[in-house]
């Protein structure tokens, strides 16, 4: 009978160490779980289908700062209560831009769709 369990073990044991090692992980360039852990910089989609990482430098700044840049893909500015458009197209850059007491807003995040 122990001979059957062990297979078994030697099979659950990577899974388990595995399992442990993603607990343990620190924030990655995605974000990501981790203790005390530093995000390593703005938040981005976790599957980057529309090279938004390209244009993270623009988190924060001035809505105004996505006229002087040339993006060549489809582009969706979402302003404070905008609906995303119905349809999704994973090449899309959408700009989220937050809420301003006075004057543009600034770009709050990015995403694809």
């Amino acid at each position: 009978m122990s001979l059957r369990r062990r297979p078994r073990l030697a099979l659950l044991a990577p899974a388990v160490l595995l399992a442990l090692a993603g607990c343990a992980g620190g924030g990655g360039p995605l974000g990501g779980a981790g203790g005390a852990a530093i995000p390593s910089g703005p938040p981005l989609p976790e599957v980057d289908t529309c090279n938004a990482g390209a244009h993270a430098g623009l988190i924060g700044q001035d809505r105004r700062a996505l006229e002087r840049v040339l993006i060549l893909s489809p582009v969706q500015v979402l302003d404070p209560g905008d609906r995303p458009s119905a349809d999704v197209i994973p090449a899309r850059i959408d700009f989220h831009i937050e809420p301003a007491v006075e004057g543009p807003g600034r770009i709050a995040r990015i995403s694809c769709g």
